[in-house]
């Protein structure tokens, strides 16, 4: 066990920070990040934690993947983007993926991995928010697959919604999702991803609208 001397209090104010500075929203509301300087954007006040969310680095010495599971403000911290001390990023030195609660981690390490078929198949899904100035940044990465010779099922668009990612990415070895994702903080199992309702994109203002409209949008 490695304990890290950080208040919650001081994770909830670099979470807070750190939306406002890429532009979620949250008052003060500082502009959009330009594209071609996005460096000027600070985010050391994000980076002075990683000397003490990363004490356990020495203790993982060799290690290819990092599974970390968040807590409270936590979820709020891309901790893969953190400095490994070797001027890189965590994520250049291991993978990483994140696990809802301890007990979910356990049971997929504790599955076994079937065996997938000759051709890959992938079903590749793509959603913008309302808000989003350039959807298409969001709804055509199929184009990623189009010459690996992969048998390709897609859609993108108002057409993304709950129903339809489910019946289409039923039997796909590889499901590649593109969408923004919601965290209600008040009952964090009903967090997930924003799609469609079949009219209309999502609103990334997930927490203003009502019950039912977020039933239709969040898997």
């Amino acid at each position: 066990v490695v304990r890290a001397e950080l208040r919650r209090d001081v994770l909830e104010s670099v979470v807070l920070r750190l939306r406002r500075t890429i532009s979620t929203g949250t008052f003060p509301y500082l502009g959009r990040i330009s594209r071609t300087n996005p460096w000027r954007r600070s985010l050391s006040f994000f980076e002075d934690l990683g000397e003490e969310l990363l004490k356990f680095l020495p203790l993982v010495s060799g290690v290819e993947l990092l599974c970390f599971v968040p807590h409270g403000p936590l979820h709020g911290l891309p901790l893969h983007a953190l400095s490994s001390g070797d001027g890189g990023y965590l994520v250049d030195r291991f993978g990483t993926a994140y696990a809802p609660s301890i007990s979910s981690l356990s049971y997929v390490l504790s599955t076994t991995a079937s065996h997938y078929e000759q051709t890959p198949t992938v079903y590749v899904a793509g959603v913008a928010a309302q808000e989003d100035c350039h959807p298409e940044y969001l709804e055509h990465d199929d184009d990623l697959f189009a010459a690996g010779g992969w048998d390709v099922v897609a859609d993108s668009g108002p057409a993304v919604t709950k129903r339809q990612v489910l019946r289409s990415s039923s039997g796909r070895r590889i499901l590649h999702l593109t969408c923004h994702g919601y965290f209600n903080e008040r009952s964090p199992l009903d967090s997930g991803l924003l799609l469609a309702d079949g009219v209309e994109r999502p609103s990334k203002a997930m927490d203003h609208v009502s019950a039912l409209e977020q039933a239709k949008t969040v898997l």
